[in-house]
């Protein structure tokens, strides 16, 4: 059931096989791809779906894939970063990083051991459990601060911002005064201002 999909400089391409479990009814597609192009942007040009959670940009391991056939390239540092040395030498590489060269074939979110990092959709069992809420500790705001315009306004950029997000000096650490100047007059719009709040017992 292999379908060939041409692109341009079809005499420049190269074959890229991809295996894809999605179902009962595995599929093997073969692409003709031009070289330098991400395997995953390949898979989604020739219609293969492939999830990219992250868009694409190495930050999760959603588009995964294991070499069966020809040689993976090099890692690069997001492969290593998100799969670990061990799935790397095992021919795991993330689509969305991985370029490729010559003809290579490859098996789409192969099943990994460690399900724990995964999101599962919501069954109807969740729905019983009522609305939970997540509080990760961390709060982010953007925080626009009217600098002083006139000579007698005597309220410092630091006073200024700690009025806005509800805060005290004893909360914001050194690192962050030397920078809070520049930073409120860098972005007309605002300021996203990161707090930690402390652990509720």
């Amino acid at each position: 059931m292999g379908a060939s999909i041409p692109l341009e400089c079809e005499a420049m391409a190269v074959a890229l096989t991809i295996l894809h479990e999605s179902g009962a009814t595995p599929s093997r597609r073969t692409l003709s791809v031009a070289p330098g192009t991400t395997i995953l942007k390949s898979a989604h040009a020739g219609g293969v779906d492939v999830i990219a959670t992250c868009g694409g940009r190495g930050r999760c391991t959603s588009c995964r894939v294991k070499f069966l056939a020809g040689l993976p390239p090099p890692p690069t540092i997001m492969d290593e970063v998100q799969l670990g040395a061990d799935l790397v030498r095992e021919g795991y590489r993330l689509s969305c990083q991985c370029v490729i060269h010559e003809p290579v074939t490859v098996q789409v979110a192969p099943p990994l051991e460690e399900r724990s990092f995964q999101m599962l959709g919501a069954g109807p069992g969740v729905r019983q459990l009522g609305r939970i809420t997540l509080d990760s500790g961390i709060a982010k705001q953007v925080v626009k601060v009217t600098l002083p315009r006139q000579e007698h306004h005597q309220t410092s950029d630091l006073e200024q911002l700690l009025t806005a997000v509800g805060l005290t000096t004893a909360d914001v650490g050194p690192a962050v005064l030397q920078g809070l100047p520049q930073a409120l007059r860098d972005d007309p719009v605002g300021v996203t201002v990161t707090t930690l709040r402390p652990a509720r017992t």
